[in-house]
């Protein structure tokens, strides 16, 4: 004859696979299986306002809100299933990255992402291919979703993938309210992944001309992945060439690009449009009227480029010298 509490299991009706919470306050006799459907849509927007409209099986049982009305909130259509033990509420706005934020919740369903995010050094990062989506730069899909963990983690879903990595403060940003990666260590994780590094430089393009990479930051990165792709040990500077030559962002290339534009071409003296760089420092309102607001801003990038760029050799050769 079972005790008690292991009958309480039997009839509870979640089963064996309860959250904790809902198990003590239905052995307790509080836990409420007549909740009516506003009562439950109520209780569920107290946690899915704060994400995306979005909650989890365990944070609805939380609410007193059992499996059984989730399900058949599910099938009247007052929620939708977006991935397993994750529903959105059905009154809510879809966003482009939603099946990103799902996986995402899907991986500690019981904490509420606010939360999390406050947390996220600790605590699991969307990373590699489902960052660059996120940041929206290259042509990498999202899919199979990529995560950073400090532990050791895994998935039952054959969507999705963990790394096991530690990262700093520095290197997590926020991206559709969701902990990822900043793009700089986005792109050397691709590196050090083995990703392509075509696709990778046309992600560092997309980049760079959007103005979200800082170089200095990204070649420091790249250090330790260097020799690993061919390049002296711990030259992550080289290995940045390289990356902006794939993605057509490379000092050499953008000169080319601007210069060869009649104009301007027009807009400069004869000497200064085949002059290096530091022709393109040259005050830019000249050109301004004749020129395309792309070009400008390419030009006003390269110049700081050139400089990033500059420094960080001046710096490696002294610390070569050294």
């Amino acid at each position: 004859m079972p005790h008690g509490w292991q009958r309480g299991i039997r009839f509870c009706p979640f089963g064996r696979e309860k959250h904790p919470l809902v198990l003590e306050k239905y052995l307790s006799g509080r836990y409420n299986s007549s909740m009516n459907v506003s009562e439950a849509l109520r209780a569920l927007a107290e946690i899915s306002s704060g994400q995306w409209g979005m909650v989890t099986t365990s944070q609805a049982n939380s609410q007193d809100v059992s499996r059984v009305q989730i399900a058949r909130l599910a099938e009247s259509g007052h929620l939708e299933r977006l991935a397993h033990g994750v529903y959105r509420d059905a009154g809510s706005s879809p966003h482009e990255f939603d099946d990103i934020r799902a996986a995402w919740l899907s991986l500690d369903p019981d904490r509420v992402a606010e939360d999390r995010v406050r947390d996220a050094e600790t605590g699991i990062v969307v990373s590699g291919n489902t960052a660059a989506a996120l940041h929206g730069v290259g042509d990498l899909l999202p899919t199979p979703y990529v995560f950073t963990s400090p532990t050791r983690r895994q998935s039952q879903r054959p969507d999705i993938r963990f790394k096991r990595r530690p990262l700093a403060a520095d290197q997590i940003t926020l991206v559709a309210g969701i902990p990822t990666t900043g793009i700089e260590r986005t792109i050397a994780d691709l590196v050090q992944d083995k990703e392509d590094l075509s696709l990778v430089g046309d992600l560092v393009g997309d980049a760079l001309r959007s103005g979200t990479v800082q170089l200095d930051f990204l070649a420091a990165l790249l250090n330790p992945l260097a020799a690993r792709n061919g390049f002296p040990k711990d030259d992550g500077l080289a290995l940045l060439r390289k990356l902006l030559e794939l993605g057509r962002v490379d000092v050499a290339t953008q000169i080319k690009r601007v210069t060869s534009n009649p104009a301007w071409r027009s807009a400069t003296s004869p000497g200064d449009a085949t002059m290096p760089s530091e022709a393109l420092a040259m005050p830019i309102e000249r050109s301004q009227s004749v020129t395309s607001e792309d070009d400008m801003r390419s030009v006003q990038a390269l110049v700081k480029d050139v400089n990033v760029l500059q420094n960080l050799a001046t710096q490696k050769q002294a610390s070569d010298a050294g």
